[in-house]
């Protein structure tokens, strides 16, 4: 996509009405566009990916604001040989590595194509330094 087509698609005038969070979100979507890249944030207390970013649900082939768990990323989008790597770097993850950058192929959901994919992770941490998600940036892996 070209600066041009960005521009076109992403414009808009800030209003006062324009609450922030449509602001946020407008910026996000703008950066996944340039960059291609989607972001994600899986929250641990309770194994679900949300904040997804308009790009992720895309380059998984998913509805947008399609609901998705850890489980069902694992066993249904990551390709099968590299299902263990995944979860290997989770456990890097949990065990305070931070932050990890690896390449897997995904099972792209909508036409079941297999995709290599660049993937960035850090860890999240409260106030008191406990570990509550991780946070991730995906792309396709250059060839």
């Amino acid at each position: 996509m070209t600066l041009d087509q960005i521009n076109e698609k992403f414009r808009y005038k800030t209003t006062s009405s324009m609450t922030v969070e449509r602001e946020n979100q407008i910026l996000l979507d703008t950066l996944e566009e340039f960059a291609g890249a989607g972001g994600w944030y899986l929250d641990l207390t309770n194994m679900e990916f949300n904040a997804l970013g308009n790009k992720s649900y895309d380059i998984y082939g998913i509805p947008r604001g399609s609901e998705v768990g850890y489980q069902q990323f694992l066993y249904e989008f990551v390709y099968l040989e590299d299902q263990a790597l995944i979860e290997q770097i989770r456990l890097r993850l949990i065990g305070g590595e931070s932050p990890i950058s690896w390449n897997h192929r995904i099972i792209k959901q909508d036409t079941g194509e297999i995709r290599m994919l660049s993937s960035l992770v850090y860890r999240v941490e409260n106030e008191n330094n406990e570990l509550t998600g991780l946070r991730g940036i995906t792309m396709y892996a250059q060839s």
